[in-house]
């Protein structure tokens, strides 16, 4: 039997709280469910005998409002200053820079990704049109308006500039890997197939410290609240009288 300072925690209370604790077997996440419901009920606890309210509430929004109010009483956070923000962003440059761009066109011939016949035509289909551009028997522009599914055919083919996160990972990993000029290889996603002309990359450029500040100040903030509640709740456990939390 769960207890923390002679409260119980109900086996049917565990069993509920398992399912948001997935593992690879039935006795650790039981475990990780009692430990979970053990710490709820120490700060549950603690928000009363620190005053932080007279009755617990029922919702559980609510409760979690107050275990912050708590931590915010508890815990103590240091000052970040600047020469700690300059020394992060020293050690962290490669956080701090812009995306790279790609500026490409392309032609879609669209196939859903579970009709194989559809993909293979499409296949097909793709190796005949990469063909001709590459012989200088038909021009991409007009290619785009008669054979793309895209809506960018009305601008014959142009995508613009595209940066990371802006397209499905599938066809940006290979779009941002391609060379410029035509891929000789068609590139395919959940959409279909692509025929895909890269016109211009442009790299990420060093974001000056002074554009980022602010982002690097809140990243410390987080940091240290991170590592204080950590320290916090360890040390609120050791606190308490707990029963029956044995692995």
């Amino acid at each position: 039997m769960l207890q923390v300072n002679g409260v119980t925690i109900s086996d049917e209370a565990i069993a509920r709280e398992m399912q948001y604790h997935p593992s690879s077997s039935l006795d650790d996440a039981r475990f990780a469910a009692a430990q979970a419901l053990a710490l709820r009920e120490a700060l549950r606890q603690a928000c009363v005998s620190k005053a932080v309210c007279q009755t617990l509430p029922d919702s559980p929004e609510e409760e979690e409002a107050l275990f912050e109010r708590l931590l915010d009483r508890e815990i103590q956070l240091p000052e970040i200053n600047d020469d700690a923000c300059r020394r992060y962003y020293e050690n962290n440059l490669s956080r701090y820079c812009s995306s790279p761009l790609v500026e490409a066109r392309h032609i879609l011939l669209a196939a859903a990704p579970d009709d194989e016949n559809a993909r293979a035509d499409a296949l097909q289909q793709a190796k005949m049109l990469i063909s001709a551009l590459l012989n200088q028997t038909a021009g991409f522009a007009e290619l785009a308006r008669t054979h793309s599914a895209c809506p960018s055919r009305d601008q014959e083919g142009h995508l613009g500039q595209l940066s990371k996160g802006s397209t499905v990972p599938e066809f940006e990993k290979a779009l941002f890997a391609a060379k410029p000029g035509l891929c000789g290889e068609p590139i395919v996603s959940r959409y279909g197939v692509h025929i895909v002309d890269v016109l211009h990359h442009e790299a990420g450029r060093q974001l000056p410290y002074e554009v980022v500040a602010d982002r690097i100040v809140m990243q410390l903030q987080l940091n240290a609240r991170q590592h204080a509640t950590a320290h916090y709740l360890h040390r609120l456990m050791a606190e308490q009288n707990v029963s029956g939390l044995e692995h």
